[in-house]
């Protein structure tokens, strides 16, 4: 069962620790002004800044194929018919 319990936490421990980050932003936005406020902007930018990060790292490692444009093909009622 240990194989199951570090794979069960290696998938929810990002996720847990990001709400958790999300969490202490939005209470430290509520609590006041000042160093509160800069906190919680900290705080909530932490998972824009991973989600660009596996965004690009994903777009990086993708391989680059050449495609062959596509065709526009538009066909009407009146050509079926």
């Amino acid at each position: 069962m240990t194989g199951a319990r570090r794979s069960l936490l290696r998938t929810f421990l990002a996720p847990v620790v990001i709400a958790c980050v999300v969490a202490f932003g939005l209470i430290s936005a509520l609590l006041g002004d000042g160093v509160w406020d800069q906190a919680s902007w900290v705080a909530l930018a932490i998972p824009l800044v991973v989600l660009v990060f596996y965004v690009s790292s994903r777009i990086a490692r993708r391989p680059r194929t050449r495609r062959a444009p596509h065709a526009f093909i538009c066909t009407s009622q009146s050509e079926s018919e």
